[in-house]
């Protein structure tokens, strides 16, 4: 039903066209002409959310000429179909009310920090709201019903042929259940090394090598938080290329939210050299001022960035809460910065510097302490992480800590 009063649309849409309104939308976003914002959920992976918000998915965009939003609420369901993690359907509203709007952005707002920069540039957003312009309602509404025109009449999902060979229905299962096979394979070669190695470094660096190949990561990092206890020790590399290696020097870093890792360089005076060392002795002054860094960096190929090179030193201040999320069990995983650090423009160029597109984050627990985090990056492109992959990531971290717990 379309009201006029309030210029919203509400219906109960298939999960495939709600997600097909979002892409209109941010479509429309990109031919205003001034500066625009287009927000959706994936702004709130890094902070616990309330449950309410756990069951939305939105598209907000709003400029000086044109604004908008769509939500869209999953319906509760009963424990049997909530593990399932399946919905067909969502319940939709299509708004360009200005008081609608500036109220879902207030609401959104909150459930930042005060003093973090999404919470600042949600509230200046807020001010910025005008009633859009004739032109572009008109050309949104072109849009719109250009899409509803070209929709087929007939289901989207077709049956199944009854004569289609079997294979095509089981394939995904039996895929999944090799990937299975294959990941605790991985598991049970990491907790072998652990029980037989008395050599962390070689450890660390041999997990996230193995782990990164098995995930086809771009890149697999260790960072450990100040006051953590690694042995200094060096050892040669010569099973494993060094582009492979945990480069363990010391990359200094400052944190403000979960998310929000922000390295800081040390010089690195024999860059070509295969030797591993951890925790040099003259890092120590310097890390604890700023929070940690990192001590183990795997990479694909030579052609990703390594974040050794980059430095930024304004950016972030240090919090407690960052460790506390992690230390409860938080795992970050962001599918595409763009998206989620929307807000947050000094972290989101950091992040194209060093080449970060996609960003899976574990914590590794050391005598219910957090001892680091084993973090993930796809350089590219979005990558939206799956269960199986967050899974291994938690696990692995798991075994490190136990690892740490050995031999430290």
């Amino acid at each position: 039903m379309l009201s006029s009063p309030d210029l919203s649309f509400s219906r109960t849409l298939p999960i495939v066209v709600f997600n097909q309104l979002g892409e209109l939308l941010e479509q429309m976003a990109q031919t205003v002409g001034s500066a625009v914002l287009i927000l959706t959920e994936a702004v709130l992976v890094r902070i616990y959310i309330p449950v309410e918000w756990q069951r939305q998915r939105f598209t907000l965009v709003v400029s000086e000429q044109f604004s908008a939003l769509l939500v869209g609420t999953f319906e509760q369901r009963s424990r049997e179909t909530e593990g399932q993690g399946i919905y067909s359907e969502i319940n939709a509203q299509l708004t360009f009310n200005l008081e609608a709007i500036a109220t879902f952005i207030y609401e959104l707002r909150d459930l930042f920090e005060c003093d973090s920069y999404t919470h600042q540039n949600l509230e200046r957003y807020q001010q910025i709201i005008r009633p859009n312009d004739a032109t572009l309602q008109s050309q949104f509404t072109l849009l719109l019903l250009e899409y509803l025109l070209t929709q087929p009449n007939q289901e989207i999902i077709a049956s199944p042929s009854p004569v289609g060979p079997a294979v095509y229905i089981c394939q995904p299962v039996e895929d999944a259940l090799k990937k299975q096979i294959s990941q605790e394979r991985l598991l049970n070669q990491v907790t072998t090394q652990i029980r037989k190695s008395l050599d962390l470094p070689v450890i660390m660096a041999t997990a996230i090598t193995q782990v990164r190949e098995f995930l086809e990561l771009d890149r697999l990092v260790i960072y450990k938080f100040e006051g953590s206890q690694v042995s200094t020790q060096q050892y040669q590399s010569d099973s494993i290329p060094l582009n492979e290696t945990a480069l363990a020097i010391g990359m200094k870093l400052s944190v403000r939210e979960p998310s929000e890792i922000n390295f800081y360089i040390h010089e690195n005076n024999n860059k070509d050299s295969p030797f591993i060392s951890v925790n040099n002795q003259p890092l120590l002054e310097d890390y604890q001022k700023y929070g940690g860094y990192i001590v183990y960096e795997a990479r694909a190929t030579d052609a990703i960035t390594s974040v050794l090179n980059y430095t930024e030193k304004n950016c972030f201040i240090r919090t407690s809460r960052c460790w506390e999320k992690y230390r409860q069990g938080f795992i970050l995983a962001v599918d595409d910065v763009e998206k989620t650090y929307a807000l947050e423009e000094c972290l989101l160029n950091f992040l194209r510097e060093c080449q970060v597109r996609a960003k899976l984050a574990a914590p590794i627990m050391f005598e219910d302490k957090l001892w680091g985090l084993l973090i993930a990056h796809q350089c590219d492109e979005p990558h939206q992480w799956n269960d199986s992959e967050k899974s291994l990531l938690v696990a692995i971290a798991e075994q490190l800590a136990i690892a740490t717990s050995k031999l430290s």
